[in-house]
């Protein structure tokens, strides 16, 4: 991981690692004789040179083996040209800064002013500064008044894409709302098993998993209040939680508003599930028990609009 490499203070400059390519292109070389034919002497820049072949290595780019010698793999024994190597190893590293978080995709934000994607500075630790003045010099990025704009050129997998809710990429997205999903199956099926214990007798049997028919009824779960009740009386909607809450929708308000008490929320940890004496948090009657409560806070996330 680049992580790994951050001890290194410096790689030098994009030029000098295009060198160093270049040299190991020539033919199995030591670390010195690289350093000697980059820099005309054996001085401090060898120092630079071993920092070099570390990040190659890192990218694939080359092979370190006994004694220090050093070889291209096979996708880069074609290297000719300095111009050319540096924008496929400045495209090669960023790409890397993207998928390891060194530069945080959901960080990324757009400048409708210049038209261009930006991440402000602050994001990137001061520890990978190196691996990021390497890209200002291949200029995928340029650094303006403590903002980092990617270049027009960035695109594909490695490149920003325009953010989406909560900063987050369509792909972190759609994982998400996948993951949700299937947090949601999860707390579901453990409401169902704890309804059944705890009503016991005849009704237990009768436990109704509404969502496997329909998603608009505005619960989840049909139950019962005791093993006597004759119908149908307790209505769940089911929330797997974390630190960040829980969403309601306008269906599940306004079933909680006709419902009243038989209406309840019932709030699953889910890493708590497995714990003997686990119980769910359950809210009654919530379009009451929430108004006016100083120990939840009920933020407006979004509007539902229609012509009139």
């Amino acid at each position: 991981m680049l992580r790994e490499l951050t001890h290194y203070r410096s790689f030098g400059s994009l030029s000098q690692i295009c060198k160093v390519i270049l040299c190991i292109g020539r033919g199995n070389c030591k670390v010195g004789d690289i350093a000697t034919m980059v820099s005309g002497a054996y001085d401090t820049r060898a120092l630079r040179v071993t920092a070099d072949l570390a990040l190659l290595s890192e990218l694939s780019v080359c092979e370190v083996g006994g004694r220090s010698v050093a070889v291209l793999t096979e996708s880069w024994e074609d290297a000719s040209s300095a111009e050319s190597l540096g924008a496929r190893l400045a495209d090669l590293l960023l790409d890397r800064m993207f998928s390891e978080g060194v530069l945080p995709r959901n960080k990324i934000e757009f400048d409708g002013v210049s038209g261009r994607y930006y991440m402000p500075s602050q994001y990137v630790e001061l520890r990978y500064s190196s691996m990021r003045n390497l890209l200002i010099e291949g200029g995928f990025l340029s650094d303006e008044s403590g903002r980092l704009y990617f270049s027009t050129d960035v695109k594909g997998a490695a490149g920003p894409v325009p953010p989406s809710f909560d900063g987050m990429t369509p792909e972190e997205l759609l994982k998400k709302l996948e993951e949700d999903r299937l947090a949601g199956e999860r707390a579901e099926s453990y409401v169902m098993g704890f309804e059944k214990k705890r009503l016991g007798g005849r009704n237990a049997d009768r436990i109704e998993q509404v969502s496997l028919l329909t998603i608009s009824a505005g619960f989840d779960i049909a139950s019962f209040e005791n093993s006597y009740s004759p119908c149908f009386d307790r209505f769940i909607e089911v929330k797997a939680i974390g630190r960040r809450g829980f969403h309601i929708s306008s269906g599940e308000i306004e079933r909680a508003v006709s419902y009243r008490s038989k209406y309840y929320i019932y709030l699953v940890e889910l890493e708590k599930t497995d714990m003997a004496d686990y119980e769910p948090v359950i809210v009654r009657d919530p379009a009451r028990f929430f108004k006016d409560n100083d120990e939840w806070r009920i933020v407006p996330d979004g509007f539902h609009i229609t012509k009139i």
